[in-house]
This record gives C-alpha cells, structure tokens and sequence, in this order.
C-alpha cells in the first residue's frame, strides 16, 4: 500500500512537472508571437514610408527641381543611333556560341 501511494505520487508530481512545462512552452510561444506581430507591424510601416517616398522621388516635377537644382536642363536637340544587331551569339544556357556567332557573321556577309 506504502508502494501505491509513493508510486501515485511520483506520477502525480511528474504530471505536474509535464504541465508546468507545457505552461512555460506556450509562454514562450505567446511572447515569441507577439514579438514576430511586432517586426511585421513594424516591416509593414516601414513598406509604407517606402512606397510613399518612392512616389514622391518619381514625381516627374520632383525630378525637373532636382535636376534645376544640379544645373541639369532639358536637352535643345536629340539624335537617334541605330546600332547594327550583335553577332555574338549565345546558346541556350546564356553561354556564348562560337558556332552560332560564326553563323551569324557568315549570314552578315
């Protein structure tokens, strides 16, 4: 009977030990999710003031001060150079082609 009641009790405590540790655990889980809310709060503000930022520097008048402000002024005149197509060729892994490049000045002439 002694026994039944030592073995009762170590069970009890060890119930005990288990549930005090799944507390701690889901403590811990709570203050970690609460910290990961915080950075995604936080990364999601910080989104915001970019896109704000980046619309304000890409404003067309934005861009005509600053450049003013740097002696930049629109050009009087503008040219159009065509460039002939390159006869470097690649293959398909975006390595180059001696072959296909020889074909291509072959198909040049």
């Amino acid at each position: 009977m002694a026994k039944a009641v030592v073995v009762a009790a170590l069970v009890l405590a060890a119930l005990g030990c288990v549930r005090v540790g799944l507390s701690a655990a889901s403590v811990t889980c709570s203050i970690a999710s609460d910290d990961l809310s915080t950075q995604i709060e936080s990364a999601r503000s910080y989104g915001s003031d970019l896109e704000v930022q980046q619309s304000r520097l890409s404003n067309a008048s934005h861009i005509r001060t600053e450049a003013s402000n740097l002696g930049m002024g629109a050009p009087s005149s503008t040219e159009l150079i065509v460039l002939p197509p390159d006869i470097v060729a690649t293959d398909e892994n975006g390595g180059l082609s001696l072959a296909g490049s020889i074909s291509a000045i072959a198909n040049r002439a």
